[in-house]
């Protein structure tokens, strides 16, 4: 199949499952499998849903291992009405087990395995997540993440949740790329599928890097009554 033909019919296939699990101030990306050995790198994001004009604050730091694994602590906070609060803590690890490098391929493959601790009795996660990366030509590219997720402590959510995010990108310029990404919740495992009530979002983003500088803007639009409407990011990532 020609390149800009399987390009479009990826493109169908992202905007066919176009939902999400993100909360309101959606700080969460569409992470790849690739791990460069040399990465230390600290990345702030911004998130503000328009229509309450609530936002959210993320600061996260990573460091690869090596070119299988990498590390990275992520700290939160979210606007309250008091003001900032604190939301998260997340600790993950990340293990690429398939490197297209290696061979001259085109598929990448990793698991992340990450853990989220809350504060004010809130449950903390304990989250095994798969993500795929498929280089489709020269400029396209594509990438699907399965989330699984178990909560425990008060309040938590039942059984074992299920998740998903797409991304279609496409390298206009050197290395700034514009995106279509999408973010389904699924519900829990023993009842498969999206539900009224789950949070579902799709948009366009832009990024790229400048120097030591990557950046990326967002766009997302809630799909259903339980989703805001518009939600705008701002990544700013920094090389060590």
């Amino acid at each position: 199949m020609p390149s800009n033909r399987r390009g479009l019919a990826v493109m169908a296939l992202l905007l066919g499952f176009a939902d999400t699990n993100a909360q309101a101030g959606n700080t969460g990306g569409v992470f790849g499998p690739v791990i460069n050995a040399d990465d230390r790198s600290l990345q702030y994001r911004y998130a503000r849903v328009t229509e309450n004009d609530r936002f959210a604050h993320r600061l996260h730091y990573q460091h690869a291992f090596n070119a299988k694994y990498r590390g990275r602590a992520v700290v939160q906070y979210r606007d309250q009405p008091s003001g900032q609060d604190f939301d998260q803590l997340r600790l993950e690890l990340q293990h690429q087990f398939v490197d297209a490098r290696e061979h001259n391929g085109i598929w990448h493959s990793a698991l992340r395995g990450d853990l989220v601790i809350r504060d004010d009795n809130r449950p903390e996660d304990i989250g095994l997540h798969w993500t795929n990366q498929w280089t489709l030509s020269d400029r396209w590219q594509a990438t699907a993440l399965l989330f699984t997720l178990r909560q425990v402590g008060d309040q938590r959510l039942p059984g074992i949740q299920i998740s998903s995010r797409y991304q279609l990108a496409y390298r206009y310029h050197g290395r700034h790329r514009i995106a279509l990404e999408s973010y389904n919740s699924h519900g829990p495992l023993n009842e498969l599928g999206i539900p009224d009530d789950q949070q579902q979002q799709a948009g366009p983003s832009l990024s790229g890097q400048w120097r030591k500088i990557g950046y990326k803007l967002g766009y997302l639009r809630g799909l259903n009554t339980a989703t805001p409407e518009d939600t705008v990011t701002l990544w700013l990532n920094l090389a060590l």
